[in-house]
């Protein structure tokens, strides 16, 4: 697997969340223009910030002055 610093990474990883959160909250409004082509990206964004999860989650047991994931991320 290529190297990507951890830095690197905690900024991928926010620009994946905050990908996710547009597509939510355009499914979300009644009044978009929304269609089954953004329900499909969301489950691509999605399965993408899963994978990053896990690249984190091995990062972070391998180095401590990360901060949690769920830092770095939406509720």
């Amino acid at each position: 697997m290529p190297y990507i610093s951890e830095g690197d990474l905690m900024m991928v990883i926010q620009a994946v969340d905050d990908q996710i959160h547009t597509l939510k909250t355009k499914l979300d409004d009644p009044a978009s223009d929304a269609d089954a082509d953004d329900e499909e990206m969301l489950l691509v964004w999605t399965q993408t910030a899963a994978g990053l999860e896990r690249a984190y989650r091995q990062a972070l047991s391998e180095i401590a002055n990360l901060p949690e994931y769920e830092r770095l991320v939406r509720q």
